[in-house]
């Protein structure tokens, strides 16, 4: 493997791993307690991605409906709010809470 080093003047040097280092098991469990952080944040992200989709959705109903008070368009607002300040508990109560009214 070559790599820059500052030593060197930024010449190439080969530096080599020894291809049978095996992590401890404290570098396991560090790794997983990681993967675990960024799956939460993965899971969260979906559904943020999910939700934005449905504003869409949600916007062309209320823009096609010429009766919508702005009622909707605040709750819709809302919504958006609490998307971009990534609390999906509440986007998802908004989110029912809008459909709803868009039903009813």
């Amino acid at each position: 493997m070559l790599a820059e080093d500052i030593t060197t003047d930024g010449q190439p040097v080969e530096k080599t791993f020894d291809r049978f280092y095996r992590l401890t098991q404290q570098e396991v469990n560090k790794k997983l307690e990681e993967a675990k952080v960024h799956e939460n944040e993965d899971a969260v992200t979906n559904r943020i991605f999910q939700l934005e989709e449905e504003i869409i959705r949600l916007q062309r109903v209320i823009n096609q409906d010429k009766t919508s008070d702005n009622l909707l368009l605040k709750n819709l607002g809302n919504l958006q709010a609490a998307i971009n300040k990534r609390d999906v508990n509440q986007a998802e109560e908004l989110l029912a809470e809008l459909k709803s009214k868009i039903i009813n």
